[in-house]
């Protein structure tokens, strides 16, 4: 490895750290930190990512050794691991060996996890896509077709089996299993009832979680030190749905996905293109191939047979992670307001 490139590696896991501790998990901060000081020190870390070919930033490579060293603990072959995991660590002489321990009896997941891209499957982004998809839905009255780019296990594509807590406003089947409630800062969205007739989702790599490697392997991308255990029971809960009402998901690239779905206008219904912190990680040919179809069906639709581009994806320059709107005809785009990415909370400006 050249020095430059391992300037480069600490530098990103260094900046993923700090990214983390800002985001209320010192403790998966602290982990990483350790890392980056394993590659800076040029010993078994360095020598595990040499050969990683990627940007280490936008390729989330710091994310994938933690979900490995997650998975790891919590399946307990590393007991002293698993410990430091269960009490959330920050004490770097305890984490610390306990983390290196679990290289060499680990390599085999460390390497699966290094040739796989990160797959978030955080239901709580729905508390932000949802008042999306209803102010997209306001005042049209046309049931929606939604279809997801980047859904890795669909969860989010079931947004309209949720209720929600907008602030004092409630949205959503009363029955629900699940309620999402983010902090709300902001007036309500559109509270309109909303028919949804079609769901359609794609993933290079989707995760089935009827299986239990797949299962094991989206639960160990759920950060352990943030809001006290919920993201987990959100993400089981979410899961239990799932089994009842599947996402329809299929393996495929976004751009061939949206050149395909968007072929046509589909009259009688608002057809709405939506993704969550997916855009960074598609290549730079899946990006045209998905700006030129939604061009393409922009430049076709028409008021009965409208279309909508909601994203949840961070601004280049300021990293603030934007709620944007695009309608179609027109192609009017709003920025409907700011949400944490993790959806904790929203700031809702409409």
């Amino acid at each position: 490895m050249t020095p430059e490139r391992q300037s480069e590696l600490v530098k990103a896991f260094t900046f993923q750290a700090e990214a983390c501790e800002g985001l209320a998990a010192p403790f998966k901060g602290a982990v990483i930190a350790h890392l980056a000081r394993g590659i800076e020190a040029g010993g078994p870390w360095a020598e595990l990512v040499a050969d990683f070919e990627g940007e280490p930033l936008a390729a989330a490579l710091a994310l994938r050794l933690f979900g490995a060293l997650h998975r790891l603990a919590a399946e307990g072959s590393v007991p002293a691991l698993a410990e430091v995991f269960r009490q959330r660590t920050l004490e770097r002489a305890v984490h610390g060996p306990a983390i290196d321990a679990a290289l060499p009896s680990g390599r085999a997941v460390f390497e699966a996890y290094l040739g796989r891209a990160v797959q978030t499957n955080e239901v709580m982004r729905s508390a932000a896509l949802a008042p999306a998809y209803l102010a997209a839905a306001a005042g049209r009255g046309l049931p929606l077709r939604c279809l997801e780019i980047g859904a890795s296990a669909g969860l989010n594509l079931n947004w309209p089996f949720y209720a929600y807590r907008f602030g004092d406003a409630r949205w959503g089947p009363a029955d629900s299993p699940l309620t999402l409630a983010p902090d709300w800062q902001g007036p309500p969205p559109p509270l309109e009832p909303v028919e949804v007739v079609a769901r359609a989702g794609c993933d290079v790599n989707p995760i089935r979680l009827d299986d239990p490697d797949q299962r094991a392997r989206a639960r160990s991308y759920i950060w352990p030190d943030q809001d006290g255990g919920e993201r987990l029971a959100r993400f089981e809960a979410a899961a239990a749905l799932a089994a009842r009402h599947p996402p329809p998901l299929e393996e495929r690239d976004a751009g061939a996905f949206l050149a395909r779905e968007l072929a046509e206008p589909a009259p009688g219904r608002l057809t709405i293109v939506a993704h969550s912190i997916v855009w960074q990680y598609l290549s730079r040919e899946t990006r045209a191939a998905a700006e030129a179809a939604l061009a393409r069906a922009g430049a076709a639709a028409s008021p009965k047979a409208p279309l909508a581009h909601v994203r949840l994806e961070p601004h280049p320059e300021t990293f603030r992670f934007e709620l944007r709107l695009t309608e179609w005809p027109g192609g009017t785009e709003r920025l409907l307001g700011e949400a944490h990415p993790h959806g904790r909370w929203v700031k809702w400006t409409g």
